[in-house]
């Protein structure tokens, strides 16, 4: 019987051999003769109609028991491609590669360099690629050259590898011209040649070899070893895509999407991102998840969304991890479930995601529903985040320093992640970090370095600044008093919204401060931060109606601003509202036991003033059983912080034995 010609064809596996290349343009790239069975369609067909046909399957087996290398190989092909069958795959091949089938030895290798049908073993495996590679097998060679650059099986030595890669070349092999391609882009065992690297993927290139297209899109996009040239980029990610390459279709769609080298286009560019996904490749599948959740070149659909980066997320993909984790922290397109949220993020925080390290911080720093507040969690991943480089997190981790929430309070760690932050230009810690100067917290004081960061942040536009900036210089701290200026900047601050510039603004024009006096533009501004929810202002706003002063008077009003101001813990509304119902001015109706409560809520400021006002209504039993006791205890704290009326009055308990033990000595 004449040998089958079949044993002259090369029909490989799958996974033939993989390159585990450690440097590439992008991982992505990394694909040799992964597809090389689908490329050899008519004999993928052959090997179907052996294995189909039982006749000529067994005239297989006969030849192969008889020591026939051929049939050996071509029924452990069938085992391996056909079959699913590595183990008995192994046996043929072996017993091929025995008698010297450079084919098998190359295969064989294969099965023990990813324990397919046999116990894995690199060193086996470099065993049977040198035996292949020094018959001349080129696929051989390659592979041993990416074991000895990776170190698997032997030594790793870079030398080696090259030697084999440029044997392989020699013969044309597309993937060691490959390989060497990376080696000159990344100077790793060859001096760094951005332009060899050029000439080895196009020598790959010419096989179609789509790692080596890729590679080469991927020079002209970045402009390396050619001019950049977004079209010509785009046409060698064109020419990969037409053979199905799914990183080329995401880079394609990439291309469409931000009108890169083409018109943009974003229905092209959900086409190809489609293609890519359908592929699993998860970057596609990520952006088509984007897209359907911005209504980008689709009709909106969380539902859509959920879908594409759920499967995203499954294959690894951090960004789409994060994505899912704030969908389910916000509910958008699956049930808000805020323990799926932090399982998500911290699938993308592990592998470095900064924004999702922050996320899972904030949701322990607030606290959300089924998740209790917790400092200390928070603290650990804002840092995670700020050692990142992530500004949102270096100004949390200094102001969680500088207060010691859920870290050792510290100033100088504070004023550190500050610094990081206004560094990278960061207009909230630049005014943060003007703030510490200002207090000289982690800092010697310093009004000239609190205003050389204010006027960086001053330049960002940022209100909060223009506001410290403008007290600056109506203070004259730091710089030369001056109200023009001060106008200026407060004007500025106050048009963004800024509350703290429209109240003082509101002063400034109300008492005529620098400024020509002008009620109506200062009951404007003292409204506007009012209404946005100033304490301060609805205080003052509360006074002004109360006493009639530049408006009607309207205690209905006066109240209204007075409870605004008092349930935000404004002291002085507090205070007022209850000296409002204990004597019942301005036609309220007198109640002690309300007086009593805002006295009793002013008196958790723990000021000296409100802790004599609610010792007052103790002694007297105003609105509470009469209590002398705590009286005298709430007047000793009042009195250490030499509050004159506090004294006078703890003196008075102290003689006549009110809740204390009488000492005359004392008083």
């Amino acid at each position: 019987m004449a040998t089958l010609k079949l044993r002259k064809l090369k029909i490989f596996l799958p996974l033939l051999f993989v390159i585990h290349h450690a440097y590439a343009l992008e991982s992505a790239y990394v694909m040799p003769y992964k597809n090389e069975a689908n490329n050899l369609g008519n004999i993928t067909d052959k090997i179907k109609l052996i294995h189909s046909n039982k006749a000529l399957l067994r005239e297989y087996y006969d030849l192969a028991q008889q020591g026939n290398v051929s049939a050996q190989y071509n029924l452990g092909v069938i085992y391996a491609n056909r079959v699913g069958n590595y183990k008995k795959a192994v046996y043929w091949y072996k017993r091929a590669a025995t008698q010297g089938h450079r084919s098998s030895q190359n295969n064989l290798a294969v099965l023990y360099e990813h324990g397919n049908g046999v116990m894995q073993s690199y060193e086996k495996a470099v065993y049977w690629y040198r035996k292949a590679a020094k018959q001349g097998d080129s696929i051989a060679q390659s592979n041993l050259g990416i074991l000895y650059e990776t170190g698997k099986g032997v030594k790793r030595n870079i030398r080696l590898a090259i030697k084999w890669y440029q044997i392989a070349a020699s013969q044309k092999d597309s993937v060691s011209l490959k390989n060497l391609g990376d080696l000159y882009l990344s100077g790793r065992g060859l001096k760094k040649h951005p332009i060899k690297a050029m000439e080895m993927y196009r020598a790959a290139a010419q096989q179609n070899y789509t790692p080596a297209i890729n590679a080469i899109a991927w020079m002209y996009n970045n402009g390396y070893g050619v001019k950049q040239n977004y079209r010509q980029a785009l046409n060698w990610y064109l020419k990969s895509a037409k053979q199905g390459n799914a990183l080329a279709l995401y880079r394609v769609g990439n291309f469409y999407a931000n009108g890169r080298g083409v018109k943009r286009d974003l229905s092209k560019a959900f086409h190809y991102y489609r293609l890519s996904a359908e592929q699993d490749y998860a970057l596609a599948q990520y952006s088509l998840g984007w897209m359907y959740s911005n209504g980008s070149g689709v009709p909106q659909s969380d539902k859509k969304a959920i879908y594409w980066v759920r499967k995203a997320a499954r294959s690894g993909d951090e960004y789409a991890a994060a994505f899912l984790g704030w969908a389910y922290h916000y509910g958008r397109g699956t049930p808000q479930n805020l323990s799926k949220s932090i399982y998500w993020y911290q699938k993308a925080a592990k592998k470095g995601h900064r924004a999702a390290q922050y996320s899972i911080a904030q949701i322990y720093y607030y606290g959300y529903k089924e998740i209790a507040k917790d400092y200390v969690l928070a603290a650990k991943w804002y840092l995670r985040a700020a050692n990142q480089g992530h500004v949102p997190s270096q100004t949390k981790i200094g102001w969680m320093y500088e207060f010691g929430y859920g870290l050792e309070q510290d100033y100088h760690k504070a004023v550190y992640w500050l610094k990081q932050a206004a560094d990278k230009g960061s207009a909230y810690a630049q005014n943060y970090l003007g703030w510490m100067y200002y207090k000289g917290r982690g800092v010697k004081q310093s009004d000239e370095l609190a205003i050389q960061y204010y006027r960086q942040a001053v330049a960002q536009q940022y209100a909060v600044a223009q506001f410290n900036l403008g007290w600056m210089y109506k203070n004259g701290r730091g710089v030369p008093q001056d109200y023009k200026k001060t106008l200026k900047l407060y004007h500025q601050a106050a048009e963004q919204g800024e509350t703290s510039a429209q109240a003082d603004l509101a002063i400034m024009y109300i008492d005529g401060k620098g400024v020509r006096k002008n009620i109506n533009k200062g009951r404007f501004w003292l409204q506007k931060a009012a209404k946005q929810g100033d304490a301060y202002s609805q205080y003052l706003l509360g006074e002004l109606y109360f006493n009639g002063q530049f408006v009607k008077r309207n205690i209905k009003n006066a109240m209204h601003w007075y409870l605004q101001a008092a349930q935000q813990k404004n002291i002085n509304a507090q205070l007022k509202l209850s000296l409002l119902y204990q004597h019942g001015l301005g036609g309220i109706n007198q109640d002690a036991v309300r007086a009593f409560q805002w006295a009793k809520l002013a008196a958790q400021q723990e000021s000296p003033e409100s802790l004599y006002n609610l010792a007052i209504f103790y002694h007297r039993g105003i609105g509470v059983t009469k209590d002398d006791q705590q009286a005298a205890q709430l007047l000793k704290r009042a009195a250490t912080s030499n509050f004159g009326m506090a004294q006078f009055q703890y003196g008075l308990m102290l003689e006549n034995g009110w809740g204390v033990t009488k000492d005359t000595l004392a008083c």
